[in-house]
């Protein structure tokens, strides 16, 4: 199962260059890293891009007009041939240990849909509330999963 991974870039890279990386050394062969700029390539933009784009298998879409993250996310999906596609933020810290690609493959097989599990990191009152937002939206759809076979809900982050 081929697995691309799509990451929008708008405004600031933050962890791009460490999150390229970690999926570029994760011993899953089937897979494609696509990043994809939401709009001008500033120099805030370039410079991760110029130490990215030596990976493999990673390419790199931009010299388009800002039209928002969805946009580019569905600019990007068009422009691959996968059989699962990974969305991602570029803040995303991913776990430091090989075989999450794999891990993904197989959670995939048999569904349409997958959603993995989030872990907020950020500190003070609002990333509490976000993260407790987030495990009581797995919870339930893993309840819901388990009583129904399927869960008629997703968070909303995914889309």
């Amino acid at each position: 199962m081929k697995i691309a991974a799509l990451i929008p870039v708008y405004s600031e890279p933050k962890g791009l260059v460490a999150l390229c990386k970690r999926l570029a050394a994760d011993t899953y062969r089937d897979k494609e890293i696509v990043v994809v700029v939401d709009g001008e390539t500033t120099a805030a933009i370039a410079g991760p891009l110029d130490t990215i784009a030596v990976l493999p298998p990673l390419s790199i879409i931009q010299g388009r007009r800002h039209l928002g993250k969805a946009h580019a996310q569905n600019r990007a999906a068009s422009e691959t041939d996968t059989d699962a596609i990974l969305f991602l933020d570029n803040d995303i810290l991913l776990p430091n240990r090989d075989g999450f690609l794999q891990m993904l493959a197989e959670s995939f097989e048999g569904s349409e849909l997958v959603e993995i599990p989030k872990i907020g990191i950020g500190k003070g009152f609002l990333a509490s509330m976000m993260k407790l937002e987030f495990l009581a939206n797995i919870y339930s759809a893993e309840c819901m999963a388990s009583g129904l076979g399927a869960c008629p809900s997703m968070n909303g982050a995914a889309f």
